[in-house]
């Protein structure tokens, strides 16, 4: 393990506590090991930050530049 512990993750929360009318998550992962130890915290909270993302889907990659969209009015 990296050593980082729950602590560290809930961490930003307590020193952050936010705003009433901004709503923030409140947790960090310190590294790509950290969702796995603690999924059982993260995998709800990304489901509910980005509108029902599951642990098992997959974020689609274009690499194509063909394919990019918006910037036109830079």
């Amino acid at each position: 393990p990296s050593g980082f512990t729950l602590d560290d993750v809930i961490q930003t929360g307590v020193d952050n506590p936010g705003h009433p009318f901004i709503m923030t998550v409140g947790c960090v992962a310190g590294d790509e090991e950290s969702y796995q130890v603690f999924k059982d915290l993260f995998d709800p909270i990304i489901q509910d930050r980005h509108g029902g993302y599951k642990p098992t889907d997959k974020h689609k990659t274009d690499l194509n530049h063909e394919n990019l969209k918006g910037g036109d009015d830079l």
